[in-house]
């Protein structure tokens, strides 16, 4: 192993054991015995509810944003922007592995194609808009994370109401165009960033 693999892959161990795990932990193990139930007994879950499974897993990827850290680090020649982008890659990648293996277990237990993974790229829309409200918040407020997965709640819960005409597509943007949004969030999120470090 070379040094500059070593120094490449340092910032891993420390940004695991920074993240707060808890409640994407407590989300997973939910999704996967409700996803194991539903698929036993054969029950096809309302889109509602699989559209309520995504924001929670959404939501509890973003809470793990806190950098409870900053302070400390504040002095030290790593920035906030990188610390965030490390644990972003962790986040996300954590993420995906659990939608993967949601859809795994529908597939095992039903022996039948399961919903989950149509909802793939609006999981990615909804964590990206976390990170994007995240990084827009700034490191001045303390709980961006909650701001962040609260926003992504809101948006999925505003599927089940009411709006008028004009408003139904922003309403649905997440589901419906989940490749926008996800463009238009990246691009919020680098130019925070871009301008916060500048």
């Amino acid at each position: 192993m070379t040094v500059s693999s070593i120094a490449g892959t340092a910032w891993v161990r420390p940004t695991v054991r920074a993240i707060d795990w808890t409640a994407l932990g407590l989300v997973t193990a939910t999704l996967l015995v409700a996803e194991g139930i539903l698929g036993w007994t054969g029950v096809e879950a309302p889109a509602i509810i699989r559209y309520a499974g995504v924001a929670a897993l959404a939501a509890a990827a973003a809470l793990g944003l806190g950098d409870p850290a900053q302070s400390l680090l504040q002095p030290v020649p790593t920035p906030s922007v990188v610390r965030l982008g490390h644990r972003t890659t962790l986040l996300l990648g954590t993420t995906a592995s659990v939608a993967g293996l949601l859809v795994a277990v529908g597939h095992l237990v039903a022996m039948t194609p399961s919903g989950q993974h149509d909802l793939a790229a609006p999981l990615l829309a909804l964590a990206a808009t976390g990170i994007a409200v995240h990084a827009m918040a700034g490191p001045r407020i303390e709980r961006r994370q909650e701001i962040a997965a609260v926003t992504i709640l809101l948006w999925v819960a505003a599927a089940a109401l009411p709006v008028p005409a004009t408003l139904d597509a922003l309403r649905l943007a997440w589901l419906e165009h989940s490749w926008w949004v996800v463009i238009v969030t990246v691009a919020l999120t680098a130019g925070v960033t871009r301008r916060r470090s500048a």
